[in-house]
């Protein structure tokens, strides 16, 4: 399959990309659209900001604020990464099933892709 945009009626529609990410991510989240959209100019993005409020000035950006009291505003790992005593960072990894649920709920895309936002895309990529 390759990433490109669906055509309905020869109207073309961008594929929403869903990310989401606590304050300290935010950067990392932002690196990954912007080289994104150097790549692809077919893509919508929906950025959950769990606890923060944020304004974006990318045009093909969206923010949806969403809290969750459990969470501290810290996503990071300390140590091993697999140090279970860093509970707050698997609840910030592990929410992303709530906000892939609240998409489908919510948003009624048709379709949507999740990236997890600390990756960074460097090339042309043919999914």
């Amino acid at each position: 399959m390759r990433l490109g945009g669906l055509l309905k009626n020869n109207i073309m529609f961008k594929i929403p990309i869903i990310l989401h990410c606590t304050k300290n991510y935010l950067q990392n989240s932002l690196n990954l659209i912007r080289s994104l959209n150097l790549y692809h100019n077919n893509l919508s993005f929906y950025l959950y900001t769990l606890n923060f409020r944020y304004e974006s000035k990318i045009p093909n950006l969206n923010t949806i604020f969403i809290e969750d009291d459990n969470i501290k505003n810290d996503m990071s790992f300390v140590g091993n990464k697999n140090d279970v005593s860093n509970k707050n960072m698997f609840k910030s990894v592990f929410f992303k099933s709530k906000v892939v649920l609240h998409t489908i709920d919510n948003l009624e895309l048709e379709n949507a892709i999740y990236i997890d936002s600390d990756i960074l895309q460097i090339g042309r990529a043919h999914v």
